[in-house]
């Protein structure tokens, strides 16, 4: 009986431990953060715990913009970020009309989980996780150019296309 019991297990063992061989299951690998960031990102949503703004005491302050509140209160378009493939990035923020207010340029790469946005005045790392379809940026950066990568960074941005600058 003992036997018949082991040569159950080992059986039920063997059976688990072999791998999918439909022909139909996938077996391509799972794109990049690097893969799936290439492309035109704009932002949906934004929060930003400023600590203390210019490293004025009591100036810290809470920045939340939700999905179309950019144009009704801030009169500004949601920005766009171009995650260029060859490690470039550039982020734009347009007014109501149109108009370029200004652009952020940089350099941007990828480890594990990791996204690193290098400017020629600070460098920002961010964990992105992907749900509902888009892309959730958390982490820590200088929001307020105060010198100092202490303000609370939460972002959700939607794919918008694979093409590069407009």
């Amino acid at each position: 009986m003992k036997n018949i019991w082991i040569s159950s297990l080992f059986i039920v063992l063997l059976a688990a431990c072999q791998q999918n061989t439909d022909p139909k299951a996938s077996t391509a690998p799972e794109e990049s953060l690097y893969q799936k960031l290439t492309g035109t990102w704009e932002t949906t949503y934004l929060k930003v715990d400023v600590r203390s703004a210019e490293n004025k005491p009591d100036s810290s302050y809470l920045l939340e913009v939700e999905e179309g509140e950019w144009e009704r209160l801030y009169r500004v378009k949601p920005n766009r970020t171009y995650f260029s493939p060859d490690s470039t990035f550039r982020t734009v923020h347009r007014g109501i009309p149109g108009n370029l207010m200004s652009e952020d340029r940089g350099l941007w790469n990828t480890f594990g989980d990791t996204l690193m946005i290098i400017q020629p005045t600070k460098t920002s790392q961010f964990k992105v996780a992907f749900r509902d379809g888009k892309a959730h940026f958390v982490g820590l950066t200088d929001f307020d150019n105060d010198g100092k990568a202490d303000d609370s960074y939460y972002a959700i941005r939607r794919f918008i296309g694979k093409h590069a600058y407009e």
